[in-house]
């Protein structure tokens, strides 16, 4: 059976798109917030902090109202994990199932980078874990490093997913408009 032509499949798909754009925006108000000389990325600069000394100047950033947000942005983020790993995996298996039977090597890796989602959550749930825990104790801890390791992980394997989608929709589009211009060009469902 061919996933990209399974109705629920893609109803999940939709709604899990649609939640992921829903609480990127919502993430990308709070992060606002975090903005700091000391943390010009907002959270990222929390997340991608590998060493104490960084962590202290964040946190004396954040002192009082900052780390607030950054504890709600820390919470929220466990429902953007699981809408945008939902997203990429059924994705990347959609694709995959589509260029089955036509290109082995694009429809391996999806179901490879798909596959991988779910280590990406948890990966993104683990950093979240270590920096909750560094946020509540209100000093520099070493899990940061660990934190760091798993969003180093997490973003490895969600621009591999995010790449391997822009390739295949630009051969998609490309290979749709070349059957359009020859006349061959019929509609999917």
């Amino acid at each position: 059976m061919y996933l990209h032509r399974n109705r629920q499949i893609r109803i999940v798909l939709n709604i899990s798109a649609l939640l992921s754009l829903f609480f990127m925006v919502v993430l990308h108000m709070i992060d606002r917030h975090l903005i700091t000389p000391a943390t010009p990325a907002g959270i990222v600069s929390l997340e991608l902090t590998g060493n104490t000394a960084v962590l202290s100047r964040i946190l004396e950033a954040w002192h009082g109202t900052p780390l607030l947000w950054a504890m709600l942005s820390l919470g929220i983020d466990y429902a953007f994990i699981l809408s945008y790993t939902s997203f990429l995996f059924l994705i990347c298996m959609m694709l995959a199932s589509q260029y089955k039977q036509r290109h082995r090597f694009i429809s391996r890796a999806g179901i490879i980078l798909g596959s991988l989602q779910p280590v990406a959550g948890l990966a993104d749930m683990g950093e979240n874990y270590f920096l909750i825990r560094t946020l509540l104790a209100a000093k520099p801890l070493r899990v940061i490093a660990l934190a760091r390791v798993a969003a180093v992980l997490k973003f490895i394997l969600v621009s591999a997913a995010m790449f391997y989608l822009l390739v295949v929709l630009f051969f998609l589009l490309k290979e749709r408009l070349r059957k359009k211009s020859s006349g061959a060009f019929t509609p999917g469902p």
